[in-house]
């Protein structure tokens, strides 16, 4: 099962974000039904299991996404999403874009050194990103299209090209996307371009 920590520093993720609901105006019978929907898919479709001391969902015989390590924080940015003002598909399109292609050029360059890769790529996307949208688009949006950046960048191309360049028949284990749990790049990366953004609208809200 999950290690203490991860549950304790889940529960603390979970509490803090508390304030978005408050300040995007989520009504709570919504917040209740999402959660029973999620847990409806969870018992009832999807496949969860144990791998090592994380626990994985299975997408297939060679893939699958850590609980903790991707599919929490993809969750987490997505729930504002739903009660905010959303930018136009052109402003999502470049937004995931650039977030991809800087994941990508910042896994290449600096491999091996992950919390130097979140902290160039958090600051990169979220430079580069501010003058695109406004304050609260920025603070509900910008950790989303981070968390789907590092996803489809560092971790979903990659895997299909060493597929296209070996073979499924090659692969040996299962590839998991966010293997690393809560230390992984997706999570960290989220947590950063949380805090960035949300301090950001605070300077802005103010002035």
């Amino acid at each position: 099962m999950m290690r203490f920590s991860e549950i304790v520093v889940l529960i603390l993720i979970l509490s803090s974000h508390c304030h978005l609901f408050t300040l995007l105006n989520l009504p709570l019978p919504l917040c209740a039904l999402i959660a029973i929907i999620v847990i409806w898919i969870v018992i009832h479709y999807l496949r969860l299991r144990i791998q090592g001391k994380a626990l994985v969902l299975v997408l297939n015989h060679s893939l699958a996404i850590d609980v903790c390590g991707a599919l929490m924080p993809t969750v987490l940015a997505l729930i504002p999403v739903l009660a905010a003002p959303s930018p136009t598909p052109t402003q999502i399109i470049c937004l995931l874009t650039l977030s991809t292609s800087i994941a990508i050029i910042t896994s290449l360059s600096s491999a091996g050194k992950m919390l130097v890769n979140v902290v160039r790529f958090v600051l990169t996307f979220t430079c580069l990103s501010a003058p695109l949208v406004d304050p609260l688009t920025m603070l509900v949006w910008i950790p989303l299209i981070s968390v789907l950046g590092i996803i489809m960048g560092a971790d979903v191309i990659p895997y299909l090209l060493i597929l296209r360049q070996y073979g499924i028949e090659d692969k040996r284990g299962v590839f998991v996307i966010g293997g690393a749990g809560l230390h992984d790049a997706i999570m960290l990366s989220y947590l950063m371009s949380r805090g960035i953004t949300s301090l950001i609208y605070v300077i802005q809200s103010r002035l």
